[in-house]
């Protein structure tokens, strides 16, 4: 039977299902309306309650049904004015922001010699340099056979056919045992217009992690299948269809372009002489860069999307070396805060007259303590907030006591004329390690979680105070010795 046909007759079928649940829907109304005008007011009551609640329940449900799908949320686009002022603005306070700068610096450079940058990047032994010999003769590239020959970063000129000046940037093999370049060849493939990514076989793990990885970058990836020629043509086939059909099965890399290449190096031939004989001959193996020539050809030929998509990477990575930068500013910044009133403790305690006056002169520092370090965070925090967790932190801390009172006596024991008869000495050196692994709690979940929990500062305090303390009691003794000569 036609398909056509048997299409409208299931369609005639669904409505006449469709009128027939209809009308036993109206029939069903009708005879509870005619049941409900002797009902009771009470009957009345549950079944309009029960037809409401009905209602709502199906509305819902339909909505869930056919409610709009929301795209999901992506990342906001850098603007370069805000991440540049940020950047001033940093280093107004003192960071070392030279790393963002520089950034800065060179994408204004690439931006005025107008060049296109090409990096390639992949494995040892792959065959990126050879790549480079073969696609510029004369640039003379080193190349070894066991591997790891491009030790630094390289960088040639290339004036592709079309006219367009490019720079082709070697990096190091990203398995190199060495791995000392390897944040620079991530960054170098930040930097550039199109990232080349070249592998000689089935990719593994690592080189699946390295391209998605540079596919987050955001910006056109080509992937070079090199050294097709050492497999049958039927090998070649199946090579290709099986990383082809990986590229395209992950969200990452599914816009890839995957292209085959040869890039030379020697190959073995069998000569035939007339009388019969064979021989062996070792020659240049011709390259074949056709795939990859159209493909560079048809990233050029969108020059005005490769600087937007570069730019917008070398600012997230500004972005990202901005945000390292002050947070290792802060965190020094904090350290100094943490010592300071670490030193004040020590001190306070050492100088307390009556029995317990130390403890109010620790409960003042702790209080300008965390205040401190809160404004040095941003985190905004209320008088009560800091004393509940001074308070909390006391008791919690109490049954350390003995403990951190022992290690600053065995510490005093290192100190020739000291000894463990000094317990106002032991006292204040004690406060001094109660307060330095507070202060350091502190900082360390305000670096986390950019808020003061209470549960997270006490539970980080009592891991710094299981931690060996006599090294810190050393320099607290130091401390406390100049303090009492003074």
């Amino acid at each position: 039977m036609n398909r056509k046909i048997i299409s409208s007759l299931l369609l005639i079928v669904v409505l006449v299902v469709l009128l027939a649940a209809i009308l036993g829907l109206i029939d069903t109304a009708l005879t509870l309306q005619e049941r409900l005008q002797t009902a009771s007011v009470s009957v009345k009551a549950v079944v309009g309650f029960i037809s409401a609640l009905l209602v709502i329940i199906s509305g819902y449900v339909l909505w869930l049904i056919f409610k709009p799908v929301k795209n999901p949320a992506q990342a906001p686009t850098l603007d370069e004015n805000s991440v540049r002022s940020e950047l001033a603005e940093a280093q107004a306070k003192g960071v070392d922001a030279s790393s963002a700068a520089k950034e800065l610096q060179d994408l204004d450079a690439r931006r005025e010699s107008g060049d296109i940058f090409l990096c390639l990047y992949g494995e040892i032994s792959v065959g990126k340099s050879s790549l480079v010999n073969a696609l510029l003769p004369e640039a003379e590239v080193y190349t070894d056979v066991r591997g790891g020959a491009t030790t630094d970063i390289r960088r040639y000129q290339w004036q592709a056919s079309s006219g367009d000046h490019l720079v082709l940037i070697d990096v190091p093999g990203s398995n190199d045992p060495k791995g000392t370049l390897k944040e620079a060849a991530r960054d170098e493939a930040t930097r550039a217009h199109v990232v080349v990514f070249v592998c000689d076989s089935d990719l593994s793990r690592s080189q699946w992690l390295q391209l998605n990885a540079l596919a987050s970058l955001g910006k056109p990836l080509v992937v070079a299948l090199n050294k097709l020629d050492q497999f049958t043509p039927e090998q070649q086939k199946q090579l290709r269809a099986k990383i082809a059909g990986q590229l395209r099965s992950h969200k990452e890399t599914s816009d890839a372009e995957l292209i085959s290449i040869i890039t030379g190096g020697q190959e073995e031939v069998i000569i035939e002489a007339a009388d019969g004989s064979q021989s062996t001959i070792t020659r240049a193996r011709k390259p074949d860069l056709q795939e990859l020539l159209a493909a560079i050809q048809n990233q050029l030929a969108q020059s005005d999307d490769l600087e937007k998509r570069r730019d917008r990477a070398v600012l997230a990575q500004v972005a990202a070396k901005l945000e390292f930068a002050e947070n290792e500013f802060r965190r020094k910044q904090a350290e100094l805060i943490v010592r300071k009133y670490t030193g004040g403790a020590v001190v306070g305690a050492l100088a307390s007259i009556t029995p317990g006056s130390d403890i109010v002169i620790q409960g003042v520092l702790a209080t300008k303590m965390v205040s401190g370090l809160s404004e040095l965070y941003g985190i905004p925090a209320k008088e009560a907030e800091i004393s509940k967790l001074i308070d909390f932190t006391n008791r919690k801390m109490s049954k350390s006591t003995a403990l951190v009172l022992a290690v600053a006596g065995n510490g005093l024991k290192a100190f020739p004329g000291v000894g463990t008869v000094s317990g106002g000495l032991m006292h204040a050196v004690a406060y001094g390690l109660l307060f330095d692994s507070f202060g350091h709690a502190i900082v360390d979940v305000l670096d986390e979680k950019r808020e003061l929990s209470v549960g997270a500062i006490n539970a980080r305090t009592e891991e710094r105070l299981d931690t060996d303390l006599l090294p810190r009691a050393a320099d607290l003794i130091r401390l406390a010795l100049e303090a009492r000569r003074g």
